[in-house]
């Protein structure tokens, strides 16, 4: 079962790198660097780069809920990875997740992760890529298979989310002398379309922003 996890893993990566102008892993000399990579150059400018790995989500993985960072990777850096480690998404977010090592030697990113992948709402063909920013820190980014980056919500803050880049559907209510009534609005989120009662607090013409 595992070879042909691994075959069809392959076969997405390369066509990930082919998306980013890379063929068999060599960078396209016509096509720009993918994730500001820097070309080939002295030492000195390697040793400036953060250490990056990418995975391709594959249906067994969102079915497994656990992924496993590449072998090459632990090689270089077991030591700067522990029990757990913090997930940094762009928008300041951080979420804990908890590494697990198998009878393979292979690490696994276990408890935490399906939360990770529930909330940013990984799909099959989505590009999570990990770059190590300190001692079992990462920051994450996630591309779709066009390549372009994946934008989604913060987490919630006492009950209530914001949504970044997504659909929203901006309702002017007239308050008129309804003031002190709920009214119930139509939403819509990249989820799909709901109702919600807002009260109205002031005799003025207002915009609701559904943002849940």
């Amino acid at each position: 079962m595992r070879r042909a996890e691994e075959r069809e893993e392959k076969k997405s990566c390369l066509q990930t790198m082919e998306s980013f102008g890379m063929k068999d892993g060599r960078q396209n000399k016509k096509a720009k660097p993918a994730f500001g990579m820097i070309r080939r150059g002295n030492a000195s400018d390697m040793e400036k780069m953060k250490p990056h790995f990418f995975r391709v989500m594959l249906d067994f993985m969102l079915k497994d809920a656990k992924i496993y960072i590449p072998t090459e990777f632990v090689k270089k850096y077991r030591s700067r990875l522990g029990s757990s480690a913090t997930l940094k998404v762009a928008n300041g977010d951080t979420w804990e997740v908890e590494l697990a090592t198998d009878d393979d030697g292979l690490i696994w990113l276990v408890k935490g992760w399906e939360d990770f992948t529930e909330h940013h709402s990984l799909n099959q063909g989505d590009i999570v890529v990990f770059r190590l920013e300190q001692d079992s820190l990462f920051l994450v980014m996630v591309f779709e298979p066009t390549a372009s980056e994946k934008k989604f919500r913060c987490k919630d803050v006492n009950g209530l989310g914001r949504m970044f880049n997504e659909v929203k559907v901006e309702e002017e209510i007239n308050v008129g002398k309804e003031t002190g009534k709920l009214k119930e609005v139509k939403t819509k989120k990249s989820g799909g379309e709901g109702k919600r009662k807002v009260k109205l607090a002031a005799p003025l013409e207002s915009s609701y922003h559904d943002s849940i």
